[in-house]
């Protein structure tokens, strides 16, 4: 969670910061990036940076979490659709360096997933209670266990993206596609007897 100084800041300082913060983790890999270098880019001291972060990963979550808390999504089956394509060319480029965060970098990795989790799993809840109980999600299906997962797939696609070398992003989209929307409404879903 952000620090309580952080959050006091002025909204447009708030943002500033977290603008210039996503600017630096698209341009630089993740490794090279210090919280020298970030003062540096966000035009704050040492003592002010501390101030508002613990590490130099607070300022990729807290920017993180604004992003997945501004995501769009519209209704999809059982399922949201959640819409990763920001009309801000540089939240695509932000969300698109998170996602290649490395496994070497498995903690980072991990806070990220979380925060996709804390945001989406409550709204994938609500609309999977509500599929549920419209007869439209076996009865049999673990709401919060389906939500939960539902939640954390992207990460999984993504370690299976870097694991087999699968950098078209034509194929990973229509991987993603399929692991979120078919895959996953087939296991849940009430099955048409006429099927």
């Amino acid at each position: 969670m952000e620090k309580e100084a952080f959050l006091r800041l002025p909204e447009a300082k708030r943002e500033l910061l977290l603008k210039k913060g996503k600017e630096a983790y698209v341009r630089y890999p993740f490794e090279d990036i210090t919280i020298r270098f970030l003062t540096g880019e966000l035009g704050i001291d040492l003592t002010t940076f501390y101030r508002y972060f613990e590490s130099r990963d607070d300022l990729l979550i807290y920017a993180y979490r604004d992003l997945i808390g501004r995501t769009r999504y519209e209704d999809y089956a059982l399922v949201y659709r959640f819409v990763n394509v920001y009309d801000d060319a540089l939240d695509n480029d932000f969300f698109a360096a998170c996602m290649r965060i490395g496994n070497a970098h498995r903690e980072i990795r991990d806070r990220l997933l979380q925060v996709e989790q804390d945001i989406l799993y409550p709204i994938i809840s609500r609309k999977l209670r509500a599929e549920k109980y419209a007869g439209r999600v076996r009865r049999d299906v673990d709401e919060d266990l389906a939500a939960y997962l539902f939640a954390s797939i992207s990460f999984n696609l993504f370690n299976y993206f870097d694991q087999c070398g699968i950098t078209d992003p034509v194929l990973q989209a229509n991987m993603k596609e399929y692991v979120y929307y078919r895959f996953f409404q087939n296991g849940i879903g009430v099955q048409d007897s006429a099927e």
